[in-house]
């Protein structure tokens, strides 16, 4: 049984194996509500049975060994404390005699809990990596993997390592991006754990360029801007519509301030340059 409190009209789920009519999931999803119960198998004592919260999710299962597993049933019970008693619970089901139940094989598993994350900001262009990480290693046992739920187009997440990355294009900003992660525990069956955040992605700086040189035939700029970001430099021989710009070096990930040059200046009447940022 996984129950909100110890009061009579507690909310709860139940997954209770009788002597004669099999298992039964049993829920109040409302406090001091009537309890309503979806059927099981028939099937007779001793037999494994489990229960599964995942947030407000609960799921029961039944098994003859403990290592296949059938479901039984599931519910939502929405808002259900975060911090809930797990417990078994024994009846005779008649006032007059005593139950004695024998139970072994008792275990409780906790689903991953993922690492709080907090909200990001970056320019774009800039690199975003998270190492994430879960607050219950070892618990529940078994391979880690993980996913995206919901991302903007671009991010990863490595699914054995739980690295998460991402670099924003220019056009994705300026916006906000709520995230959402997850994280599965293998296993039968499988258990996971989410968690969310926001990433903010900030314009790049208006670009600062110095007065340009031309000293023995090498055209030279001072570039200053936001770290991170990739610059080229671009040059055109007209200006007459449509401009042909040709790329002519390009500084990855740059670290401004830096300068740009060009010695190859000889061979045209006019040469115009302009430094766009991307990616």
């Amino acid at each position: 049984m996984i129950r909100e409190s110890l009061d009579s009209g507690s909310r709860n789920v139940f997954l209770a194996l009788s002597a004669s009519n099999g298992v039964a999931f049993q829920q109040r999803t409302a406090p001091l509500a009537l309890t309503t119960s979806v059927p099981g198998p028939v099937v007779t004592a001793p037999y494994w049975v489990r229960v599964v919260r995942s947030g407000t999710n609960f799921t029961s299962y039944v098994s003859p060994n403990g290592t296949t597993w059938t479901p039984v049933g599931t519910t939502n019970i929405s808002g259900f404390n975060a911090t809930a008693l797990w417990g078994l619970a024994v009846t005779a089901r008649n006032n007059t005699l005593t139950n004695v139940t024998v139970f072994d094989n008792l275990t409780v598993v906790q689903s991953p809990v993922i690492a709080a994350i907090s909200n990001q900001t970056l320019v774009a262009g800039q690199i975003l990596q998270l190492t994430n990480n879960i607050v219950n290693p070892g618990t529940p046992p078994g391979t880690l993997t993980w996913s995206l739920l919901s991302a903007p187009t671009g991010m990863t997440l490595d699914s054995a390592s739980g690295i998460l990355n991402w670099r924003p294009t220019m056009a994705q900003s300026p916006s906000t991006n709520n995230i959402m992660l997850s994280v599965t525990a293998s296993g039968t069956p499988p258990l996971n754990g989410t968690q969310q955040f926001s990433v903010y992605v900030l314009q790049p700086t208006t670009l600062v360029l110095s007065a340009p040189t031309m000293v023995n035939g090498v055209f030279s700029v001072s570039v200053n801007g936001n770290s991170g970001l990739d610059y080229m430099l671009q040059s055109a021989t007209n200006l007459n519509p449509p401009v042909n710009w040709l790329t002519l070096q390009t500084n990855f990930s740059a670290t401004p301030p830096f300068n740009f040059n060009d010695s190859n200046t000889s061979n045209c009447a006019a040469k115009f340059y302009r430094v766009q940022i991307g990616p």
